[in-house]
């Protein structure tokens, strides 16, 4: 399929940005987060910073397909200076989580067998600590290059061919909760401000309309609408 690309969520800057910064003061106490996706008895946190605060207590975080391979937890582990542990990755599709440096949860997945399962933190060695540090700055340094909203929404609108647009229309037929629509929305109103403009029920208002049909269509109209310029 031609003119198609991927997209993943993102975590806004800001957010990225202020809990980064308090990784420095985070003590790892626990080899393995003890929240397992699933295993609804260990969500325990009421508050979001407890959330993050287990995992930036913990060397690796269990991670795993669910609904679908693509998940705000992947993100959430590394924002808090904690490092994947994905089971089935490399079942992953080709296609799927295509941002994603694949090879790098392979070597975090491997680093996790090897060293650290089932082990103390008193039996780590200076070899597997170094090992460990080295892949959570890569780890880091990905999600603010590529998961981070803003630079997120400049890639969309790079990839579109649109990198100078000022203005943005908005589109959703929807007003539920969809992380990848608000965080992508974030991202937009990042870089362009009050450029982007909302139309959250824009496809619900327009029934019998022409133009619903046209919205459908191939992708050169949606273009048309994200390109949309002072």
């Amino acid at each position: 399929m031609t003119n198609t690309y991927p997209i993943s969520f993102s975590i806004p800057t800001e957010k990225f940005q202020t809990v980064k910064s308090s990784l420095v003061f985070a003590e790892k106490t626990r080899i393995l987060s003890p929240l397992i996706p699933g295993d609804t008895s260990t969500y325990i946190y009421e508050t979001e910073d407890s959330y993050y605060q287990q995992y930036k207590e913990s060397y690796f975080a269990l991670t795993m397909k669910k609904g679908g391979w693509d998940c705000m937890r992947h993100y959430e582990i590394v924002m808090c200076g904690c490092v994947p542990y994905f089971v089935d990755i490399e079942q992953c599709p080709e296609n799927t989580m295509a941002l994603w440096d694949k090879q790098m949860l392979l070597e975090a997945n491997a680093l996790y067998r090897t060293a650290f399962e089932n082990k103390s933190i008193e039996s780590l060695t200076p070899e597997d600590l170094a090992a460990y540090a080295a892949l959570r700055v890569r780890f880091l340094a990905l999600l603010e290059d590529r998961f981070t909203a803003g630079n997120m929404a400049k890639y969309v609108l790079n990839t579109a061919g649109f990198s100078d647009a000022k203005r943005v229309l908005y589109l959703s037929g929807q007003t539920g909760e969809d992380y990848l629509r608000c965080v992508t929305l974030a991202g937009m109103k990042e870089v362009l401000g009050m450029g982007v403009m909302i139309i959250r029920e824009f496809l619900m208002c327009i029934k019998e309309n022409r133009l619903i049909t046209e919205l459908c269509m191939a992708e050169d109209l949606l273009i048309r609408i994200l390109s949309t310029r002072l």
